[in-house]
């Protein structure tokens, strides 16, 4: 097989922790903190939004909000 140890080294600790020998976090656990980190992302991005079209509206009164 022409795979870099290092590669099969990653493959070996991740078969390992999901089948439950090693105490690591499994690919799936890993997976739910990735969706909930850009989640918790983007809902910070769209209320940081708001906010500024909110200051912007009492800022300036000539404009529409």
């Amino acid at each position: 097989m022409d795979v870099h140890p290092e590669a099969l080294r990653g493959w070996v600790k991740r078969a390992e922790a999901d089948e439950g020998i090693a105490p690591r976090i499994t690919s799936g656990d890993a997976a739910r903190i990735v969706e909930l980190k850009w989640w918790s992302t983007g809902r910070t991005v769209r209320l940081d939004s708001r906010a500024v079209r909110a200051r912007a509206c009492f800022s300036t009164p000539r404009t529409t909000c």
